[in-house]
């Protein structure tokens, strides 16, 4: 069941990744037709090549100023929209990691409450426990103190289980996310940690 979900996790991954990837390249065939169209008013087509060139690197997007065709580097397109997905995918992998993140932060923090609780009731178990056996021998002809105790040693012990139920119920959520947050470092955690890696100088110290 836990890989199971794990590669669900990792199919929510490529499927926002995949939106994404649809947003933007309907962007940027929304604005290079803009460029291209004469019909459209020279600041507007300005306009969209000036996004066009903010967006996409090289790609060197003008208007001829002579005949005001559209001009543009295509295969820094053809690169761009290459390189999209993978950048869309880290994004969006990167997403699922801090949602899972705070997802664990919260269940830390049921799991030492559920915890803390089921400390508290196994304590009043062995209270309830020590109560009933010295009524036991203090009070043997006092069949209602028997039952009392009963009673409360009942209660003590639903109350222990369902605690224990709930640390349980916890900890098996948090290794499903444990192993969701496996899946995709797996997949996407080398990429995502080179983004953040600093290339070192060459040359060493006293370079120049």
């Amino acid at each position: 069941e836990m890989t199971i979900k794990a590669e669900d996790r990792l199919g929510v991954i490529r499927a926002a990744a995949t939106q994404k990837i649809s947003d933007q390249k309907l962007k940027i065939e929304q604005l290079v037709k803009a460029a291209e169209d004469e019909k459209v008013s020279l600041d507007n087509r300005k306009k969209a090549v000036d996004e066009l060139n903010r967006i996409i690197p090289d790609y060197n997007a003008q208007l001829d100023a002579t005949t005001g065709k559209y001009k543009a580097n295509k295969s820094a397109l053809d690169s761009y929209l290459q390189s999209l997905s993978k950048q869309m995918q880290l994004e969006a992998a990167q997403e699922q990691l801090q949602n899972l993140a705070r997802q664990k932060a919260g269940l830390l923090v049921q799991q030492r409450k559920y915890q803390q609780g089921y400390e508290r009731k196994s304590e009043k178990l062995r209270d309830a426990e020590a109560q009933n056996k010295s009524a036991t021998f203090s009070n043997m002809f006092q069949g209602s103190v028997g039952i009392d105790a009963s009673r409360n040693i009942s209660h003590a012990q639903s109350e222990v289980t369902k605690y224990k139920d709930l640390v349980d119920d916890t900890t098996a959520s948090l290794k499903q996310l444990d192993a969701e947050m496996n899946a995709v470092m797996n997949v996407f955690g080398k990429d995502l940690v080179s983004q953040f890696v600093t290339p070192e100088v060459s040359g060493g110290a006293g370079a120049s």
